[in-house]
């Protein structure tokens, strides 16, 4: 706990000092997740390959998707089509494919990591994933 009196003390303050108390354990489902996808890397469950992880995040595949939050890929999804468009800059009626990833895969269950250089966790372009199956 947060050593004294704490009645006093403003939010801001009070996150201040518990911060190096929680920040371990903010991060250690994330750390277990880098993991697994190191374990899995390199077999059919796990992928950095934009186009796969994209799809199979539609496909609600997506167990664990990690992300560069630095990192935007514009372009379309043709969900039909199972096609995969992505231009080097935005054009009209372009998304963010990285979003687009992020949201598939939280509204089929999955979790999301956003992990970037400063994390150290991976840096393996804008988006990893692990697969359920």
């Amino acid at each position: 706990g947060v050593d004294g009196n704490t009645e006093h003390l403003s939010g801001d303050e009070l996150e201040r000092r518990a911060r190096p108390l929680i920040e371990p354990v903010l991060h250690e489902e994330e750390r277990r997740a880098v993991t697994v996808f190191q374990d899995l890397a390199g077999t059919p469950r796990a992928s950095t390959d934009f186009e796969e992880v994209l799809l199979a995040a539609v496909d609600g595949r997506v167990d664990k998707l990690f992300y560069d939050p630095r990192e935007q890929r514009w372009g379309k999804l043709d969900y039909t089509g199972r096609a995969v468009e992505v231009h080097p800059e935005r054009h009209n009626g372009d998304e963010d494919l990285v979003d687009r990833a992020a949201v598939e895969t939280v509204f089929h269950g999955g979790c999301v990591y956003a992990v970037g250089p400063e994390q150290g966790a991976l840096t393996l372009g804008p988006l990893a994933a692990v697969f359920r199956y």
